[in-house]
């Protein structure tokens, strides 16, 4: 039944010419010539450790702290010059930024607001010693929540880890 929908949902998106040509536009933007993207897309348990010369403690790394540093980056004087996008964390899309959204402060500035949504890495089912990466199941609700909140990308990384173990083909060839 749920592949049924989603292929409805597919030929619904292949038939529109809006979503096409958004797809056209938003990649023409991201490639502009002598632009680059900013990836600001770590999760808040990695920006403490990055960036523990700033402060005594690592509990000061907290939201506060971590929305102002990322707004500091995003209003640098002449950055859209430089910068066509930026990869967000899903906690960054959700924080407001002089009085805006972020992803409303980007566009702002002419910067294409994207959006990470894989869940990290979890081990491979069958041999913990692997590992795969996580938050597949959820990918469609995360990508029309990103889109709801103004993301016009998304960022998805799919390494994996596999040692030719009897688990890790197994799991590989399911």
């Amino acid at each position: 039944m749920a592949a049924t929908a989603e292929r409805k949902d597919l030929e619904a998106f292949n038939a529109s010419p809006r979503y096409r040509d958004e797809l056209r536009a938003t990649a023409a933007k991201l490639v502009a010539p002598g632009k680059g993207l900013l990836a600001c897309d770590e999760p808040p348990n990695v920006l403490p450790q990055r960036m523990k010369q700033c402060w005594t403690s690592l509990e000061e790394c907290d939201a506060a702290w971590r929305c102002g540093y990322r707004e500091l980056m995003f209003t640098t004087p002449g950055l859209s010059r430089y910068v066509s996008g930026v990869i967000l964390n899903e906690e960054t899309v959700d924080q407001t930024m002089q009085g805006v959204s972020a992803t409303k402060l980007l566009s702002s500035l002419d910067i294409v607001p994207g959006v990470k949504l894989d869940g990290g890495f979890a081990p491979m089912p069958g041999d913990p010693t692997q590992w795969r990466t996580a938050g597949l199941d959820a990918l469609d609700a995360k990508c029309k929540k990103a889109k709801a909140a103004g993301c016009a990308f998304a960022k998805w990384r799919a390494p994996l880890k596999v040692d030719f173990t009897e688990a890790a083909v197994a799991a590989e060839a399911d």
